[in-house]
């Protein structure tokens, strides 16, 4: 979901929001959602949901404090965005394909207890080229919807055939995906992932995938 307008959702049930695999998340007092985008230029980099028990407490809202939130997140998320040092080939390296700097930070830092190199790309095509140059990738995660590039299914599938091509042993690829349709879980099935995992997803899930997904891999 992407928005550049700071707006209030009212009855979260029935907005087109709503999804059961949430139900979890939302007690029975809350009504609505306040969505705060941050924006850097033309593009939103993070978004904060405020649960409301009422509708109303969205007016009651300060406005001072919510842009001193926006001004500290935004600072800390972009003081976050600086050139990726160069890599060691003799090290394991993931690389984590996705537009949402918020998805890449929370990937490296549930699996920063591994001895491993986090690689980022923005769009599928950037991950190709990364694939294409770096040796000793053991996993890929790899989001579905990116734009200005390759979705995730085709970028799998253009990593898949260049690894036919130099007779490359499969990276273990992972997808992410908030779209738990049948039709997209065969996209990706299809082109080559290895497991489709489903937003939002916990930290010691993407742990425990990992692990019991790249245990087998052959080590470097």
């Amino acid at each position: 979901y992407h928005t550049q307008k700071t707006h209030n959702i009212v009855n979260i049930k029935k907005s087109f929001l709503y999804n059961k695999s949430i139900d979890n998340l939302i007690e029975d007092n809350i009504k609505s959602l306040l969505i705060i985008p941050i924006v850097d230029d033309k593009n939103t980099i993070a978004i904060i949901w405020i649960a409301l028990k009422n509708s109303d407490d969205v007016l009651l809202a300060n406005k001072n404090i919510i842009n001193d939130i926006i001004l500290s997140i935004k600072k800390l998320l972009l003081s976050n965005q600086t050139k990726s040092e160069p890599i060691s080939n003799n090290n394991l390296n993931v690389l984590v394909a996705d537009d949402n700097i918020i998805i890449t930070k929370f990937i490296e830092a549930s699996l920063r207890d591994l001895d491993l190199n986090i690689i980022k790309a923005s769009t599928g095509t950037e991950a190709v080229e990364i694939f294409k140059i770096k040796k000793n990738i053991v996993a890929i995660f790899m989001d579905e919807i990116m734009p200005n590039g390759l979705y995730g299914h085709e970028a799998i599938q253009e990593i898949r055939d260049i690894e036919q091509k130099k007779g490359l042993e499969p990276v273990i690829i992972l997808a992410l995906t908030s779209d738990e349709s049948k039709e997209t879980f065969d996209k990706l099935r299809k082109a080559g992932a290895n497991k489709v995992l489903y937003k939002p997803i916990k930290s010691n899930e993407i742990l425990e995938i990992y692990k019991a997904e790249v245990s087998s891999y052959p080590k470097v």
